[in-house]
């Protein structure tokens, strides 16, 4: 940009002002990719780690002189401790070995947080985890002003986690997957490898995967479908995440006596649902609760019909319709503990059942002790259904 000290700039923003830091790393005149006495010097600083060798407008935290103790007050850090993410990396590593694949994308929040405990609230825009199979650290690549949050969530050094520059930000010409492909190019992860890309997810988009085809098509060995690689290690649970989940549980069993507690005919479904999602998030004791991938689920009547509708400002009595003898309202609820959820259903009746729907409730209540008899290790899935 030409920029010296007697140089003025404005910065319109479109959601708040980029990382000062890493605004000045990306706008200085010599802002090109490391040379080799920079990368010797982030060597230097990080002894066990693989240098990640960045690419213009992706700019790692270590290159913006962060420090983790800028952040000892912090109250935030990782989930787990780094045996654990060892532990994943070793197993994913292993997966991607038995399809052949050389470096993994992933783009799914979940997968990004299982594999590294990044956290944060920025995944509406692009987030993505590259995995080499010859590199010992994953590699996060994120929004400038949302990267810095690597720093106390992760186990990562910091010359692992990268921010793209905001003009790559709703960009119809720039993606910041362009990025994530310039640096496996630049650092040997795609020139005759197998790349997986995270296409089953949500969040990794056509865009996303036209403007990767574009750039590895060329350069890489073959460009695959990862077949939710990450989703298939990640459902084997590890005694620390079941710690988790059993937490979890005791706030979705809080949460859902706040429901039950809340219900009555005058109540409006929204009335519920905010004495729920208080619960959900003041947690258990000792332990606070996070918000819930989906909000509460709570329908009355026929609305239960449709199986997932969030609660209206409507009172529940609506729900009735003719029958005065009143109507269940169905509850799916959720309690979570560091995004590890615990789901609970449960159906309340507003007035006097009838004894047809009382017959109904004991087939119900068979079927789920038949079920439970047969939900333990050894069966599967297909069994119980």
């Amino acid at each position: 940009l030409g920029l010296d000290s007697d140089s003025v700039v404005l910065v319109f923003g479109t959601e708040g002002a980029t990382d000062p830091d890493i605004y000045a790393a990306l706008t200085k005149p010599d802002s090109a990719p490391a040379c080799a006495s920079e990368t010797a010097n982030i060597a230097k600083k990080m002894p066990f780690s693989q240098v990640v060798m960045c690419v213009d407008n992706l700019v790692s935290l270590a290159e913006t002189g962060r420090d983790r103790s800028e952040y000892a007050n912090s109250a935030y850090d990782p989930v787990f401790p780094l045996q654990e993410y060892q532990q994943r990396w070793v197993r994913t590593k292993a997966s991607m070995a038995e399809k052949a694949i050389d470096t993994l994308v992933v783009a799914d929040p979940g997968g990004i947080f299982y594999l590294t405990g990044f956290d944060g609230l920025g995944y509406y825009m692009p987030q993505y985890v590259i995995i080499n199979t010859d590199v010992e650290f994953p590699v996060v690549v994120a929004r400038g002003m949302d990267a810095a949050a690597g720093a106390f969530t992760t186990h990562l050094p910091l010359d692992h986690i990268l921010a793209y520059a905001d003009h790559y930000v709703d960009n119809e010409e720039l993606h910041p997957i362009q990025l994530v492909c310039k640096l496996l190019h630049r650092n040997g992860w795609a020139v005759d490898k197998t790349v997986a890309l995270d296409m089953n997810s949500d969040y990794f988009t056509g865009r996303c995967y036209k403007e990767a085809i574009q750039y590895l098509g060329v350069i890489a060995k073959a460009v695959v479908d990862d077949k939710r690689l990450v989703n298939w290690v990640r459902i084997i649970k590890s005694p620390a995440e079941i710690e988790q989940i059993r937490i979890a549980a005791s706030i979705a069993d809080e949460t859902m006596r706040a429901a039950v507690k809340a219900t009555t005919p005058e109540a409006r479904g929204c009335d519920v649902a905010a004495a729920v999602m208080a619960a959900q998030v003041h947690g258990c004791g000792k332990y606070g609760g996070v918000s819930t991938a989906i909000p509460p689920i709570i329908s009355i009547g026929s609305d239960s019909d449709a199986g997932h509708l969030e609660a209206t400002d409507k009172p529940l009595s609506l729900g009735f319709g003719g029958d005065q003898s009143g109507a269940p309202v169905v509850f799916e609820l959720a309690g979570a503990r560091r995004h590890y959820h615990c789901p609970m259903a449960r159906t309340v009746f507003l007035g006097q059942p009838s004894a047809e729907y009382l017959a109904f409730i004991e087939v119900c209540m068979r079927g789920m002790k038949k079920l439970l008899a047969i939900a333990t290790p050894g069966h599967t899935c297909h069994e119980l259904y």
